[in-house]
């Protein structure tokens, strides 16, 4: 394969994981602000659950308790509805991840390909070295084999 290809190539592969990789950091940092808004939908559940034993201590009747209770259910129903928004985002953030770790196998197989065919060049240039010392010495071998017989 011609050197400016296999670069265009090897670039491509290097560009694909740099992408993935800032995709992934955009996702993890949504992944916290999902978080925190799941964190802050519990908490203000849980407040909401005291207001309603305090309430109920002090005696609350029928309408208030049920705006109450009703409240309570949206906020569960919330609750649960970002629960499913971070799995799923858990889930993308998972099969992003997988991507990036093909990616990067990508990339450090063509590093190796890349090692290997340097090692094959190196080793082909140091045989050929090799062979020209050798004619080299031959011939000096012969002309000084040549002039001791003169």
């Amino acid at each position: 394969m011609k050197a400016k290809a296999w670069s265009v190539i090897k670039e491509a592969a290097r560009a694909k994981q740099d992408a993935t990789a800032q995709r992934i950091a955009r996702m993890i940092a949504q992944q916290r602000e999902l978080e925190q808004k799941l964190q802050l939908l519990l908490d203000y559940r849980d407040e909401y659950r005291r207001r309603l034993a305090c309430a109920q201590a002090e005696g609350i009747h029928g309408e208030r308790l049920r705006n109450y209770q009703q409240f309570l259910a949206n906020l569960q129903l919330a609750v649960e509805q970002q629960a499913d928004i971070n799995a799923a985002m858990q889930r993308q953030l998972a099969t992003a991840r997988a991507s990036w770790a093909g990616d990067r196998r990508k990339v450090d197989s063509y590093e190796v390909l890349d090692q290997r065919q340097q090692r094959s060049a190196d080793a082909s240039d140091q045989r050929r070295q090799q062979a020209m010392h050798d004619e080299f010495a031959v011939i000096n071998f012969l002309k000084r084999a040549s002039e001791g017989s003169d």
